[in-house]
């Protein structure tokens, strides 16, 4: 998986297109609001093979145990990472555009470093929300999105 060389414009239009888009279990949920910026920055979907197949919850925890054995969005992401070439790296080596799974409010959350380098980008119920970085427990986890053209 290979960034587009204007991966930041492309990823900061998207961002902007959906800032105010809110939470929806399987149209618009912390994996794929992530996916959905992947694609936006590399013009693959590592999400392909999930949408439609759930609108809820719990359908989203049977498609995952349908996928893998454990109920769980660390699950789901590391297989899919796996599968795309997005190698796990350490919290520390986080870049602009990275993916990261950290606790917040709703649970275990996918979201993305943003373009300040200093925040992550999650879907809420209210909109795309800005965290500071500095906030994001040391055992969150990271993956390396795509080669940086």
């Amino acid at each position: 998986m290979i960034r587009f060389p204007d991966w930041q414009t492309r990823l900061d239009a998207f961002l902007r297109q959906q800032k105010d888009r809110t939470f929806e279990w399987g149209k618009w949920d912390c994996c794929l609001f992530v996916a959905d910026a992947i694609t936006a920055m590399t013009g693959e979907d590592p999400a392909q093979s999930l949408r439609g197949k759930y609108n809820s919850e719990d359908g989203a925890k049977s498609l995952v145990g349908e996928v893998q054995s454990h109920v769980a969005v660390g699950d789901i992401v590391e297989c899919l990472a796996a599968e795309y070439k997005m190698p796990e790296i350490p919290i520390t080596r986080i870049h602009r555009g990275d993916m990261i799974l950290f606790n917040h409010k709703r649970g275990t959350t996918l979201g993305l470093v943003g373009l300040d380098g200093i925040s992550v980008i999650a879907v809420t119920d209210k909109g795309v929300a800005k965290i500071p970085l500095a906030m994001i427990s040391a055992d969150a986890r990271a993956w390396a999105v795509g080669v940086r053209a």
